[in-house]
């Protein structure tokens, strides 16, 4: 995006202030007749370096690792009046650097995609698709893939379906 012709580089939007807009926003009165309140955020070439400490629970490849995560993501809320639309998409690309330097790194790509829609009398309606494709401490060939999707009516939460592949064991 440019503005009078200078690049204008976004930011990712903090917890905090994605709760407290989503507050705002629910709190807020029905948006007029005519065109949704759409807000954006978009977070390209974002950058983060975790490191994880050896945990042998997870599986006979679970020696410590620095994994360097890097990738775009979109965050978009969208108010018609009548329900509050948040849609969040990353695709990601990771590089795994051992703790022990025996062990080569390895790069490993995937995705995640989540809606979540409010409606004003208080039903949610919550879907995540989660794939990251590439080894992991309990399976060197793992594809981890899932997908969940819940909602809740009158205040109670109903699983609609769950899929999972090659999830880390029970504890890990």
């Amino acid at each position: 995006m440019s503005d009078n012709g200078r690049s204008v580089r976004r930011r990712p939007v903090p917890i905090a202030a994605t709760l407290g807009l989503l507050v705002a926003l629910v709190s807020a009165a029905p948006v007029a007749a005519g065109r949704p309140e759409v807000t954006r955020s978009i977070n390209n070439h974002f950058h983060v370096e975790q490191h994880f400490p050896a945990d042998y629970a997870c599986g006979p490849y679970g020696w410590g690792v620095t994994e360097i995560s890097e990738g775009n993501e979109h965050f978009v809320v969208v108010d018609d009046g009548a329900k509050l639309t948040l849609t969040y998409g990353e695709t990601f690309r990771i590089t795994a650097v051992p703790d022990d330097p025996a062990i080569p790194p390895n790069t490993r790509q995937g995705t995640d995609a989540l809606t979540f829609v409010l409606q004003r009398d208080g039903d949610v309606m919550f879907h995540e698709s989660f794939h990251d494709f590439g080894p992991a401490a309990w399976d060197p060939d793992a594809q981890i893939r899932f997908v969940t999707t819940f909602t809740t009516r009158d205040g109670e939460v109903q699983v609609d379906h769950s899929i999972e592949n090659d999830m880390p064991p029970p504890g890990c």
